[in-house]
């Protein structure tokens, strides 16, 4: 009963995906929207903080740096130039073959997907003319840990 067990797991991490921050308005022409621009920012600017409760990637003097472009420019941040947020997801599997005979034998297993329960987050609000710019809030794009135990009999 205590000697056998095996233990498995995966641990993933991953940077950021790339997003782009516009500026809201078209200055350039009537379809395509302007980004932002953003003086001396670099790319992995943002990390996630709290302010009154709520997420943020951008804090307040960070949200400052971007400005609108002027008329008939474009923007100077580019397109995916910022890194959102990290993943980092850890899977594990406990499991065991019970014997009973020569003949009869079971395997009881446990999966836990997203052991220690953390949370990915989504992108922030990536509009500077939006009153909410920067803030990521409560879109996780994760689940929950979740446990599945199976057991299989063999004959």
């Amino acid at each position: 009963m205590i000697s056998g067990w095996q233990i498995a797991g995966t641990f993933n991490i991953a940077s950021g995906r790339p997003f782009t921050v516009y500026s809201g308005v078209n200055t350039y022409s009537n379809v395509i929207q302007s980004m932002a621009n953003c003086n001396g920012c670099p790319r992995n600017l943002g990390t996630l903080i709290q302010e009154s409760g709520t997420n943020f990637w951008f804090g307040g003097s960070e949200r400052a740096q971007f400005t609108a472009p002027g008329a008939g420019e474009v923007g100077n941040s580019g397109r995916n130039y910022f890194i959102g947020p990290i993943r980092v997801e850890a899977d594990m599997s406990l499991s065991k073959n019970f014997r009973m005979t020569e003949r009869y034998n079971f395997d009881f297993r446990l999966d836990a997907k997203n052991f220690l329960n953390t949370k990915h987050f989504g992108f922030p609000t990536a509009i500077l003319n939006s009153t909410t710019f920067g803030r990521i809030r409560d879109s996780v794009n994760s689940s929950a840990r979740r446990l599945q135990l199976s057991v299989k009999l063999n004959f």
